[in-house]
């Protein structure tokens, strides 16, 4: 177990198969051993019933996909890699409801032009510590309407109870410098109790597309934006006047 804040020991990072170096080497890792399919379906499952939803951190927008031409939805990802959002842009370049832009969080909330009903950081937090985290989750909280949500999930660190296979596929081939226990990631999301937790699931993710291995779990965490307060008219107000006797 390590500190929430440093990088989490025995893991070794692979700069050269990133998407910032190699993004279409990258997209294709995704496919073949990355778990993309159970993360598009935690994604989906995630967003079900949003109308407008925000991906932090899109990279190259590998979970948008499902979202393609899908009447009623809405779907914006942000990243701060110019290369992956070029190369989403290009992916996704005939679907209307899709869109991206290179931009960071805190920028991106102090002028949007919308709000949001789900905001989702999808593996994305485990790359950053945790007064970065703090600082975009608070940032989000600006763009997501009342009633809305903000969900994050991201890979717990190899426990003593997970297989061979796992606790090396995490320690090989993770790049986030930041895995947190579900404990101290649901301190993060929640903001020490700031933001109080609706959901929180561990998930199995299989590395490929037939459902086998288990290659690592997720943690996933879900913030519910309290609705605004109902308007109540004073006491008496609105009431027809009373006949005179």
């Amino acid at each position: 177990m390590h500190s929430p804040g440093k990088a989490a020991p025995g893991v070794t990072r692979h700069p050269f198969l990133s998407q910032q170096s190699f993004p279409r080497l990258w997209t294709l890792f995704q496919y073949l051993i990355g778990g993309l399919n159970d993360k598009r379906e935690l994604f989906c499952n995630l967003t079900t019933g949003a109308r407008n939803i925000l991906e932090v951190g899109c990279s190259v927008g590998l979970l948008a996909d499902p979202l393609k031409g899908k009447r009623g939805v809405n779907y914006t990802g942000i990243d701060i890699d110019q290369g992956a959002i070029d190369l989403a842009k290009k992916r996704h370049q005939s679907s209307p409801n899709v869109s991206f832009t290179c931009e960071h969080l805190v920028d991106f909330a102090a002028h949007a032009r919308q709000m949001f009903d789900v905001a989702v950081f999808a593996a994305v937090l485990h790359h950053v510590d945790d007064d970065a985290s703090c600082r975009m989750l608070d940032a989000v909280r600006q763009v997501v309407e009342a009633g809305g949500k903000i969900v994050a999930f991201d890979p717990l660190p190899p426990r003593e109870s997970d297989g061979r296979f796992v606790r090396v596929f995490v320690r090989t081939f993770e790049q986030g410098a930041f895995l947190r226990t579900e404990e101290s990631s649901a301190r993060l999301v929640s903001r020490n109790g700031k933001y109080p937790l609706a959901a929180t699931n561990v998930i199995p993710m299989h590395g490929t597309a037939f459902g086998f291995p288990v290659c690592e779990y997720l943690v996933s965490l879900e913030v519910r934006i309290p609705p605004a307060p109902r308007r109540t008219r004073p006491c008496g107000q609105g009431l027809p006047p009373t006949s005179p006797r």
